[in-house]
């Protein structure tokens, strides 16, 4: 017996996150075989199923807005305006830890830095991720009748996976 399952994202609607129908491909296809080896005394049974997955993840993550980041910049640089609840940050002086040289101004490391990190006044983005998955198993079964009294049956299993899913914590 053979299968095949195949779905795409033709007829698939819009995700609540994206702007447009994500792409979606899913197959999974297999085999079951089984017989005799010696007729009324030995037996065989095998089965193998492979699983194929691309699409994207949609989800929002929450960002800095230009309020909280101006916010952070002015406490690094002054010191005032540090209140954060549970953090504690000192004002300007000799702590290249936050951000400050001994001046008082930004580490230019760390402006660059914050220049790759999204903003938006919103305090999230939209992100669409790409997901796949790669999972391969198989069975092989070996039944032997020796009399009505005795059996005697071995089983190999094996199954490998490979993944790529973004990394999510939901709030």
């Amino acid at each position: 017996q053979v299968f095949w399952f195949r779905h795409t994202d033709v007829t698939d609607a819009r995700n609540f996150f994206s702007e447009e129908v994500t792409p979606f491909r899913l197959n999974q296809v297999g085999a079951v075989v089984g017989g005799p080896i010696v007729k009324n005394k030995t037996f065989f049974y095998a089965s193998y199923q492979a699983f194929r997955l691309k699409d994207f993840f949609p989800y929002t993550a929450d960002v800095p807005t230009p309020g909280e980041v101006a916010a952070a910049l002015t406490c690094v640089t002054t010191g005032a305006g540090c209140l954060i609840p549970g953090l504690a940050i000192p004002g300007p002086g000799d702590d290249m830890i936050f951000g400050t040289g001994d001046d008082g101004t930004p580490n230019t490391i760390g402006l660059n830095l914050l220049s790759f990190y999204p903003i938006n006044p919103a305090g999230f983005v939209f992100v669409s991720a790409p997901n796949t998955l790669k999972v391969d198993g198989f069975h092989i079964k070996i039944d032997h009748v020796f009399n009505e009294r005795h059996n005697l049956s071995a089983k190999y299993i094996f199954g490998d996976s490979q993944q790529s899913q973004p990394a999510f914590s939901a709030a």
